[in-house]
């Protein structure tokens, strides 16, 4: 193996960033891919937990995670970690935590490596896994409604 790639240097990354208030659930800032081509970052606007966001599974490999902390600014790795659905494995991971001023903790796991379809980490509900045939049908709905209903109108008006 290269120094590179036992680095993790060519492989796709998978980042979540976390935020803890001072004794409350940690909550996900936001998520990103890191390839040697490119980032891609989510941000999430709402304060949403990790079971809100990511598939059983996976959220409760990152509780695992976090619940290792001990509350102090601290670094742990974890390199024979494997979370695991189908379509993906996140793989060998970083936990890196900072206590800020007022008591609440920055929170960020970092996967070394990543292999597969990332929307398969999330919940469907969060809009990653909205394909195209869902889309397709609520168009076809639109257009059927907007041109079936005024030819039912009309047809009312006929008969009238």
């Amino acid at each position: 193996m290269t120094d590179s790639i036992e680095a993790g240097e060519d492989q796709r990354r998978f980042i979540v960033n976390l935020m803890a208030e001072k004794g409350e659930t940690p909550y996900v800032r936001s998520c990103e891919v890191v390839s040697p081509a490119f980032r891609n970052r989510t941000s999430f606007v709402n304060t949403m937990p990790l079971d809100e966001v990511f598939c059983d599974s996976i959220a409760e490999g990152l509780q695992d995670c976090v619940n290792m902390l001990s509350g102090e600014t601290q670094v742990i790795s974890l390199p024979s970690l494997i979370l695991e659905v189908p379509g993906l494995v996140l793989a060998g991971a970083h936990v890196l935590t900072t206590v800020n001023e007022d008591g609440s903790q920055s929170i960020i796991i970092r996967f070394r490596i990543s292999l597969g379809g990332i929307g398969y980490a999330f919940r469907p509900d969060v809009g990653f896994g909205a394909g195209l045939e869902d889309l397709t049908r609520e168009v076809s709905a639109q257009v059927l409604t907007d041109l079936a209903l005024p030819l039912l109108n009309v047809l009312s008006a006929t008969e009238a």
